[in-house]
């Protein structure tokens, strides 16, 4: 990585950015300053640190990215500009701090990709997983509203207000249906509370809740859900849970919709796990709704979430653990929240199971509300603290290798930090540190002279730093690290002008996003009308159609002949049921009894009573048809290779779309040369000798003398197919292939039936 070294770039790599706390006057809050009226001061004076601090850290990846900082990008061996997804936050814990960094980059337009409050707790799994409880079942107040309010229906608080007066008390379901059965007409299917339907009586009008009238697009909006609700709960009690989730989605376009919001990309990947999810449960549970509530419920109690596949090509900061980052690199890496305390509240309990000392209980003397540590609790607790400290040194380790070009350290101090001596890091202070600041501090102070009035920013040979106050987070961009500020801080005009510059931006970029979105076509759309297994016998019929020039699509189902199919009250097989018996005849007859027609009855009795002939098939057979066979000189050849003869030998082969040109004479898509599919097939007879192959192909049409050429030409690709695949598959050259009609008793053979 010489590119990355001193040499190539002399300007620090790491920036130290530390939000100062202000001392708080006892009585009076922040926001209590004499410009409180500002709105800028206002909207501050509202956040929390770690959403201040969220805001320092979006203000400087902006910057970097409007600066053009550079990065080596090392497929193309060259520095190009940074970009929003070259970036990545990393926090020891972002559960509870991720919806403030969300909020916090998506008001100064900096794309965030997070999921927030972990994968069950996300917006879009937790209506659905809502709407999972109400068809289970409809009396639980918390999913009805849920799911009311949610995108699934779309009402609102008046709406469900107006709602709940219909039946005051009781279940919110109950009073929908009531709502529901007082609004429609009489006469009327309507839903009941448990979700029946029944007939609309008619309406006194002293009922309460009782209206001449109802809005109608509120009316319509609960009837379209009642009546989903009704075909939804049915799939999921008759059918399977995924075929139900499919259900919803396709009806409410819940992931349509998805994709219109922030960070749409990531949150219909989440629906995806979660029917991913579903899809396994159905597999290998097979237990119902209810039960995979409960799997659910087990998964969030023991906090484990799915893995959910990131977004490709989307331009955002990924905000992950750093947990999560282990084995990952990025060129930008933002190292926040370092002044977080460690979570000890293990340490703090009164029970310590310890792997050393075992279980150590805090003590209670009789008569006595107060504990006091025992001294196996004492000795467990501070073995454990140790491990605890050793883990996050590892941890911290492996943050601050993440980074590859830039590495960023933002965290919040009280202002007290600026004027103490931070001493030296020494075996006692890391024991006694507490937070990722409280190991880092002393380093930095003493390398940049932070402790003593230190500049508001400033760098040296191995780091720069920037000491923020709320006021400069007030600014639309943060000063350069090490600039030393100097700028003027912009005027109204100047900051309104900047406002309304970045709503335009942000309209434009909005725009363009759904724009992409509307237009956007599947790269290998010719691959999704091609199918990418077929069988030998689809093939023929597309050669077919092709040379009849039939305007037919690819994928129409080649329905197979039944029982069902055969002419009603006749009794007898139709044409496909006599050539499958044919078929049947061929794969299990013995070779050796094949010489006479006397022989092949034989054999069809042998195989009636074997159960491999149903006696209809057996008296379909031609006998003297077959025997002519047997006894032309192909007969007397195959009848002379019995250890070699295998019949109805099934074969998988993958072939590329320009040997099916060259094989079968269909062409395919220009899109498709990179593609393959996959061919099954059965060939009817193969001799399998050490070093050939013959292919025998028999065929049970009924077809006169005059069409049989045309007949040739149209099986003849599909024996070079099974030519060409058998070669593939035994490595040795297929020398002699054949069909037989045995209809006309004539035998053709092909001549190169290799592609």
């Amino acid at each position: 990585r010489r590119a990355l070294g001193r040499a190539a770039n002399p300007e620090p790599r790491v920036e130290l950015h530390l939000r100062i706390k202000p001392r708080l006057v006892p009585g009076r809050s922040a926001s209590d300053r004499s410009d409180a009226s500002d709105a800028g001061w206002a909207e501050l004076g509202e956040l929390e640190d770690a959403e201040k601090e969220a805001r320092l850290v979006a203000l400087r990846l902006r910057q970097l990215v409007d600066a053009g900082h550079a990065i080596w990008d090392d497929p193309a061996k060259a520095f190009r500009p940074v970009r929003f997804a070259d970036m990545a936050v990393l926090l020891r814990a972002p559960s509870g701090k991720a919806e403030g960094y969300a909020k916090q980059f998506e008001r100064l337009g900096v794309p965030l990709q997070v999921a927030r409050g972990g994968f069950f707790d996300s917006l879009e799994i937790a209506d659905l997983l809502n709407l999972l409880h109400l068809l289970d079942n409809p009396l639980q107040d918390l999913p009805a509203l849920a799911v009311l309010r949610s995108p699934l229906v779309g009402l609102t608080l008046d709406e469900l207000a107006t709602i709940r007066l219909a039946l005051p008390k009781g279940h919110f379901w109950t009073a929908l249906a009531r709502w529901h059965e007082l609004q429609v007409p009489a006469g009327t299917a309507c839903t009941t509370h448990n979700g029946a339907i029944a007939e609309r009586l008619p309406l006194d009008s002293s009922e309460p809740g009782a209206r001449r009238s109802a809005e109608p697009l509120r009316l319509e909006k609960i009837s379209l859900f009642l009546d989903r609700y009704r075909r939804w709960r049915r799939l999921a009690r008759q059918g399977s849970l995924s075929r139900c989730l499919d259900a919803v989605l396709a009806e409410t376009h819940y992931a349509a919709w998805l994709l219109t919001q922030s960070r749409g990309a990531q949150r219909q990947s989440n629906v995806e796990r979660l029917l991913a999810l579903a899809q396994q449960f159905d597999r290998f549970h097979r237990q119902g709704l209810f039960r995979f509530l409960r799997f659910i419920e087990a998964q969030r109690e023991a906090e484990a979430e799915p893995e959910v596949a990131q977004t490709a090509g989307e331009n955002a900061v990924r905000l992950i653990s750093i947990h999560q980052s282990k084995g990952l690199e990025f060129p930008v890496v933002v190292l926040g929240d370092l002044g977080k305390r460690f979570n000890e509240q293990d340490l703090r309990a009164d029970l310590i199971l310890d792997e050393e000392y075992g279980p150590c209980p805090c003590i209670q003397p009789p008569g006595c509300g107060r504990k006091y540590p025992s001294l196996a609790h004492w000795l467990a607790r501070h073995r454990q603290q140790r491990e605890q400290l050793g883990e996050e040194l590892r941890l911290l380790y492996v943050a601050l290798t993440r980074a590859r070009d830039t590495l960023l350290l933002a965290g919040s101090v009280p202002e007290s930090w600026l004027g103490e001596d931070a001493g030296e890091l020494g075996l006692t202070q890391v024991l006694e540190g507490r937070s990722y600041l409280d190991w880092l501090w002393p380093w930095f102070a003493a390398n940049g002279g932070l402790a003593d009035d230190a500049p508001a920013s400033g760098r040296n040979p191995l780091f720069a730093w920037t000491l923020h106050t709320d006021e400069s987070l007030r600014e639309d961009a943060l000063p350069q690290s090490g600039s030393g500020g100097g700028e003027s801080p912009p005027t109204s005009a100047e900051k309104n002008q900047s406002q309304s510059k970045s709503a335009a931006v942000n309209s434009i970029g909005l725009w363009t996003r759904v724009e992409e979105l509307a237009t956007w076509q599947y790269a290998h759309l010719a691959a999704t009308r091609e199918p990418a297994k077929t069988s030998v016998t689809a093939l023929r019929h597309r050669f077919v159609e092709a040379e009849e020039a039939a305007e037919v699509f690819p994928f129409a189902a080649q329905l197979p002949e039944t029982k069902l199919t055969r002419p009603r009250g006749k009794g007898r097989l139709s044409a496909a049921d006599k050539g499958t018996a044919h078929h049947h005849f061929l794969e299990h007859v013995a070779l050796e009894q094949t010489g006479s027609p006397a022989e092949l009855n034989a054999e069809a009795t042998r195989l009636v009573k074997a159960g491999r002939l149903s006696a209809e098939e057996a008296a379909s057979l031609d006998f003297e048809a077959l025997a002519e066979f047997w006894r032309s000189p192909l007969g007397q050849r195959l009848r002379g290779q019995a250890e070699f003869v295998r019949r109805e030998l099934g074969f998988t082969a993958r072939f590329s779309p320009e040997e099916f040109r060259r094989v079968i004479g269909v062409g395919s898509s220009p899109e498709l040369a990179d593609e393959f599919v996959v061919v099954q097939g059965v060939a009817d007879l193969v001799v399998l000798r050490p070093e050939e192959i013959w292919l025998v192909d028999f065929k049970t049409d009924t077809v006169s003398a005059a069409a049989l050429a045309q007949r040739i030409k149209a099986y003849e690709p599909q024996l070079r197919l099974y030519a060409l695949a058998l070669e593939r598959i035994y490595r040795r050259p297929v020398t002699e292939a054949w069909l037989h009609f045995l209809s006309v008793r004539q035998t053709v053979r092909v001549e190169r039936a290799r592609a």
